[in-house]
């Protein structure tokens, strides 16, 4: 899954295109080769010890990463597949997963290709598409006497303070 959802630069591979390297049924065929981004990345679904069986990558057509360096738990989806994250089990182990993040100071969100959703304890908030600049950014804001969390679409500008972006590429 992640040779099919995933932006490689070095490859010139955009996200939602078959790496043309992936030979079915057997995984990579430049494996000893590969670049770096794909030999630095590791699979949550492999990684995260309460991932379920459910979320195995290719039976699911999600792709879990972990981006500990940003805080932030991405679940990438098939574009061929876009409403995957909505079914269950798994938009109630987002959920789960975002009350439990918000917690630690994480956030997760679905990326499908460059549209971004951010799984909030108590809503999803589709994004739309970003562009190369585009941040997400989340905040705290009080709401009727309560705090909650929130999350937007920055455009980037040489003025705004440097926020993390989302993890679309790796």
């Amino acid at each position: 899954m992640c040779c099919q959802v995933l932006d490689i630069a070095e490859l010139a591979k955009p996200a939602g295109v078959r790496c043309r390297h992936c030979v079915s049924g057997e995984g990579c065929g430049i494996y000893a080769a590969r670049p770096a981004a794909c030999g630095e990345f590791y699979c949550g679904y492999l990684a995260l010890p309460f991932i379920s069986t459910s979320w195995f990558p290719d039976d699911c057509g999600m792709m879990i990463y972990p981006d500990a360096a940003h805080g932030r738990l991405a679940v990438h989806v098939d574009p061929a597949r876009p409403d995957a994250w909505r079914a269950a089990p798994y938009h109630s182990d987002l959920r789960q997963w975002a009350r439990a993040a918000d917690r630690m100071g994480f956030q997760v969100y679905v990326a499908i290709g460059r549209r971004i959703i951010a799984i909030l304890p108590d809503a999803d908030v589709d994004l739309g598409i970003f562009g190369p600049d585009d941040q997400l950014v989340y905040e705290r804001a009080t709401i009727d006497g309560r705090t909650v969390m929130t999350a937007r679409k920055v455009a980037h500008s040489p003025d705004a303070r440097e926020l993390p972006k989302p993890n679309i590429r790796i």
